[in-house]
C-alpha cells in the first residue's frame, strides 16, 4: 500500500506500522498500562493494557492488515491527535457473528479516524477509533 505521509505524522507512524506488522509487543509499547480504548463499531470499551492486548491478539488472528496514515491533526499542546488512516486487508480467520470460513482470503479496504490522547512521552492514554463496520461486512460478503 502506498503511503502519503504528512511531516507531522512521524510520532504516529510507529503505532500504525506496529499494527500493520502484527507485532503485538510493539503495539502495546505505544499504550499506557491504564489506557482507555473505545471502538464504537464493536460497542467496545476496554480498560487497561491486558484487555487491549487481548483485542489486538484476536484482530491479528482474524485479519491481515496494512495501515497507511492519510493525515494527522494535533492540538497546540500536542497531547491530542486525530489520525486519518486507510486500511487494506484480508480476512484470515472466522469470527463469530462477523466472518465465516467462506470469508477467509477475501480482501477489504476501509477508511477511519482515530483520536489519541497522548502522554508527554507520546504514549496513548485514551484511544477512540471510528470506522464503518457495515462497509467491512459488505465488502467481505461481496468479495470486494
Amino acid at each position: 500500500m502506498e503511503t502519503a505521509v504528512p511531516a507531522s505524522s512521524a510520532p504516529y507512524l510507529e503505532f500504525l506500522d506496529a499494527i500493520s506488522t502484527r507485532d503485538l509487543d510493539r503495539v502495546m509499547t505505544c499504550y499506557t498500562s491504564d489506557v482507555l480504548y473505545e471502538e464504537p463499531a464493536f460497542h467496545q470499551r476496554l480498560h487497561g493494557s491486558d484487555e487491549v492486548r487481548q483485542s489486538y491478539a484476536e484482530l491479528f488472528e482474524r485479519m491481515e492488515i496494512a495501515l497507511a496514515c492519510v493525515d494527522t491533526f494535533t492540538n497546540g499542546a500536542k497531547d491530542r491527535a486525530v489520525v486519518c488512516w486507510r486500511m487494506e486487508g484480508t480476512v484470515r480467520g472466522a469470527s463469530p457473528g462477523l466472518f465465516t470460513p467462506e470469508h477467509i482470503g477475501r480482501p477489504f479496504a476501509l477508511q477511519g479516524v482515530s483520536i489519541l490522547h497522548l502522554t508527554p512521552d507520546n504514549r496513548i492514554a485514551r484511544y477512540l477509533v471510528y470506522w464503518n463496520l457495515q462497509d467491512l461486512i459488505k465488502q467481505v460478503n461481496e468479495g470486494r
